[in-house]
Order: C-alpha cells, then structure tokens, then sequence
C-alpha cells in the first residue's frame, strides 16, 4: 500500500513539473528583453533564443502601421527610423517608395504627399513607383495648358537656355497607343552639336493626372548631336509634355516639348 502511495506521488510531482516548465521558459524569457507586449519576435513569440529587440511596441521604435520586415517578423535588427505615419520614415502615408511599400532598405524620399514634393498628379518615374530620387519640380498638376502655337513647335530652348532641342518623330503623324522612338538633336544656343551628353526622358499627361506607360530611354548616340530615343508610347489623345533633361559639358538642363495629339 505504502509502495502504491509513494508511486503515485511521484507521479504527480512529474507531471506538476513538466506542466510548469514552458510557462517558466517563457516568463523567464519574456523578463529577459524590454519588448512591448506586441513584440512579434521568435524570442518574444516562443521563448526561445535570445531577443535582440530594442524596446518598443514591436521591438523597435517604429510606428504602429510599420511594415518592415523586422517588425512584421522580429527578424533582423530595424533600420527604420520613427514615421509620422507610422512607416518608419517621415514620408507622407501615400508614400510608394520601396521602402514605405515594403519596409526594405532606406528611405531616401522627402516628406511630401508621395515621398517628394511634387503635386498630386506628378508622372515621374519616382512619383509613379518609388524607385530612385525625385527631381521634379513641384506642381505637375498646375501646368497650364499652352495655346499659341509656337509653345508647340519641334525645336524648343531649355528651360536656362543652356541648350536648344529639336525632336523628330518616327513616324511622322504621332499615333496613339503604338510604340514609337524619336531622333532629337541636341544643341548650344550658338548652333553647336552636343555630342556626349547624358539625358533622361519624361512624358506627362497634366490634365490627367498621369505619365506615359512607357519609360523611354535614349538607345543611341549617332555621334553628331543626334539621340535616339526608344520606348515612346502615347497612351490616349490629348495635350502631352515631353520633358528631356541634359546633362553635358558641366551643365544640367531641360527642354520640353508640347504635344497635340488626336
């Protein structure tokens, strides 16, 4: 009878201790990082390993909404830095950078309605996607639209007067929604060719708020002054800008051309 007694308490002195064990692991672990009671962190999560956390409401000092990976998964350390809109960076919360999209890498963008300061409508290849910097000027959607002819002729001055362009297309007519490339001469004001400059090319609709669907690229330089540009794609009729930026001989500027489209 004695044996049967003494068996049996052992029994529950094992199982006692072994209900207890995770919930002290755990307790243990939990009082071992500054975490916020939100933390999502393996050590956090199980009990498990070490936390590598800084305090904060997910372990970092992150906003509420951040998605970084750290804060999603507790993975890693955060290289965010505190958001306004709780992105962990201080870009505005319609922000389509990669970072504010996905938490990845840096935020490089400036505080405005999309990471830089252009308007509401702006068609840059950044303000569209997030990738590289913004250098636009502010206000795409404050553009007004030309009426006198001559702001819609085939060779046009940069905007300093560095250089003079002039665009030829291929072909002729300008089509809608068919991919076409252009020739455009570069020149000095004084008629000489500029032939090692670096350009970038931009086209926008202002009244609609949006860019081409297309991101052309020069492909090409003849040598003489004269760019091919590929890549080209209107995608509706109407009044576009086309909006090349040159960089040559120490000097950077832009020229833009108008365009009527039917």
């Amino acid at each position: 009878m004695l044996k049967k007694v003494f068996i049996t308490l052992l029994a529950v002195i094992f199982v006692g201790s072994m209900s207890l064990m995770p919930t002290l692991s755990f307790g243990d672990a939990k009082a071992q990082c500054a975490c916020g009671k939100d933390c999502k962190c393996e050590h956090c999560a199980t009990g498990k390993g070490e936390c590598h956390c800084k305090a904060g409401e997910k372990g970092c000092s992150c906003g509420k909404g951040c998605a970084c990976e750290h804060c999603k998964t507790g993975k890693g350390e955060c290289k965010c830095h505190a958001g306004m809109h709780g992105k962990g960076c201080a870009c505005g919360k319609d922000c389509k950078c990669e970072h504010c999209m996905t938490g990845k890498g840096e935020c490089h963008c400036k505080a405005g309605e999309k990471g830089c300061s252009c308007g509401k409508g702006c068609g840059c290849e950044h303000c569209k996607t997030g990738k590289g910097e913004c250098k636009c000027h502010a206000g795409a959607a404050m553009k007004t639209k030309p009426t006198a002819d001559a702001d819609y002729a085939k060779t046009m001055k940069s905007k300093d007067g560095g250089f003079k362009a002039t665009y030829a297309s291929d072909p002729e007519a300008i089509p809608v929604n068919k991919m076409i490339s252009w020739k455009l001469r570069v020149e000095t004001v004084d008629g000489q060719a500029v032939k090692d400059a670096e350009i970038t090319v931009n086209g926008d609709m202002p009244e609609h708020g949006h860019g081409l669907p297309t991101q052309p690229k020069v492909t090409k330089n003849f040598g003489d002054g004269t760019y091919l540009v590929e890549g080209i794609k209107f995608s509706m009729p109407g009044w576009w800008i086309m909006t090349f930026s040159i960089k040559a001989g120490g000097k950077t500027d832009t020229v833009t051309f108008n365009l009527k489209l039917t």
